[in-house]
């Protein structure tokens, strides 16, 4: 199958099937497909004989406008099977109306946009709710397994630690939202310990006023790995972080596994609380030295 990559940080002139996006003075965006070879447009039915795979990072709206006119540009010229490949699904988070008046962003607005598109598959890695599953035609997901495992991996070569030592790991969950996803996480990687499954209290207002991680003797010694699909600014893993660390008889390092790092805010306030981080490149290829490591989800 051929791949379009329309991700605007990588060169879309190395492979056999290349674009050129246009940018129109009132901001529209337009795209022409052009093969390497010329004569490969020949033979239509031939050259797209496996169809198309469109891949993107769906981080804006205009993300979503270039997969429209890539997937209308591939259907012009004739190509029978398209998918799309986009790890990070834009709204993911809205996936319910949060106020009278408001909109369901994933049901009312992108996934019907998307599902007008006629995709025959559409992929999305560790998305943020099943509302999307269940929205999306031709849905196919990925899990965070591979990521937890490039993770684990790192985290071994970096502690000097045996490969495949789980003596040491512990994982968080940071809500019971999340419970099933670390679950998943640990049976496949089975550690030692229980899973520790955060609680998060509100004041009247709906604001955070108090996190509880329930630590116990026997983990105040071993490496906390909190695992989640997405961090934005980070606000509630620097709460689950302070609240472990107010436990002075705590030794071990704090870990963040996310699968869709944003990071908002930045990584000052990041860095005082975690060891290191790992994510993909779902967002971005932004890595920071010695504190953040990108998986390729795009490979």
């Amino acid at each position: 199958m051929l791949v379009l990559d329309l991700r605007q940080d990588t060169d879309n002139l190395s492979g056999r099937l290349r674009y050129k996006v246009s940018q129109f003075p009132d901001g529209q965006q337009s795209i022409d497909i052009i093969a390497q070879d010329p004569t490969d447009f020949y033979d239509v039915s031939k050259f797209f004989k496996d169809g198309v795979e469109i891949r993107s990072r769906m981080n804006s709206f205009k993300d979503v406008e270039l997969i429209v006119c890539a997937n209308q540009a591939l259907k012009n010229l004739g190509v029978k099977k398209i998918e799309l490949y986009v790890p990070y699904f834009l709204g993911a988070r809205s996936d319910r109306k949060f106020s009278i008046g408001s909109v369901n962003y994933i049901k009312d607005v992108i996934a019907p946009i998307i599902n007008l598109q006629g995709f025959d598959k559409v992929t999305v890695v560790d998305p943020h709710s099943d509302v999307l599953e269940a929205c999306l035609q031709n849905f196919s997901k990925s899990g965070n397994i591979d990521l937890v495992r490039s993770s684990l991996q790192k985290y071994w070569m970096m502690t000097g630690q045996i490969i495949s030592d789980m003596s040491k790991v512990v994982y968080v969950s940071p809500d019971a939202g999340a419970l099933k996803k670390v679950y998943s996480v640990n049976d496949s990687f089975k550690s030692n310990q229980d899973v520790l499954v955060c609680s998060k209290y509100r004041d009247i207002d709906g604001k955070l006023s108090k996190t509880l991680v329930p630590l116990t003797d026997d983990v105040l010694d071993k490496d906390l790995f909190i695992v989640d699909d997405i961090c934005d600014g980070g606000g509630t893993f620097l709460n689950i972080a302070k609240a472990i660390k107010e436990n002075e008889n705590f030794t071990g390092k704090i870990y963040l596994i996310v699968s869709h790092g944003i990071f908002s805010r930045g990584f000052d306030d990041l860095k005082n609380s975690f060891e290191h981080i790992f994510t993909t490149n779902s967002i971005s290829n932004e890595e920071v030295e010695n504190f953040v490591t990108r998986l390729d989800v795009f490979k």
